[in-house]
């Protein structure tokens, strides 16, 4: 069937295994991959052949920021440099109903450990603070079960990107016995 990409989710661990949808996603992609170790000889006929090498994982993420616990946990992970534990996997819509009011109901799940490799938060002058992450998987992904679990709207809502701000230290300048401020424009 074809279906819209809201159909992939992302939950993430906010403590004690309880697992809440990645709240405000816009957009999201995970990518699988295996490594190929070429292994032709003599023997091999002219054609070229390989032996599985390694997999990889990684999900892009996109989101409305709003400073929700699941969007705090990302950011949290990148600035320690520590790992955190999520589920991920795709929905499908299993009646009219659903399909008509938009209700998803969970069929394939996996369970693993992320590391953040990058992060990005924009604040445009004229659209809405966005997030944009890509989580590492670190541990081989296993089949698990997921149910709805909404995270909550986060201690900023969804705003306007013009509300970054940079504060910037200004240390007191004394020279010969005069003191001042340093300024600094921009």
């Amino acid at each position: 069937m074809k279906a819209r990409g809201k159909l992939a989710y992302i939950q993430v661990d906010v403590g004690s295994s309880v697992f809440k949808d990645l709240a405000n996603v816009t957009d999201s992609t995970i990518s699988l991959s295996l490594s190929e170790i070429a292994d032709s000889d003599a023997d091999t006929g002219g054609w070229e052949e390989f032996l599985a090498g390694d997999k990889e994982a990684t999900i892009d993420v996109t989101l409305n920021y709003t400073g929700s616990s699941t969007q705090e946990i990302i950011h949290d992970a990148w600035l320690n440099g520590t790992t955190f534990a999520i589920k991920y996997g795709y929905r499908a819509y299993t009646s009219a109903f659903a399909t008509k009011y938009g209700y998803r109901a969970y069929t394939s799940a996996f369970a693993t450990t992320v590391k953040v490799n990058s992060l990005t938060i924009d604040a445009p002058q004229d659209g809405v603070r966005t997030m944009k992450a890509t989580l590492r998987c670190t541990v081989i992904p296993t089949s698990t079960t997921a149910s709805a679990n909404l995270d909550s709207a986060g201690a900023y809502g969804k705003q306007r990107g013009n509300v970054a701000g940079l504060l910037v230290k200004i240390p007191t300048i004394t020279a010969s016995g005069t003191s001042g401020a340093a300024a600094v424009t921009f």
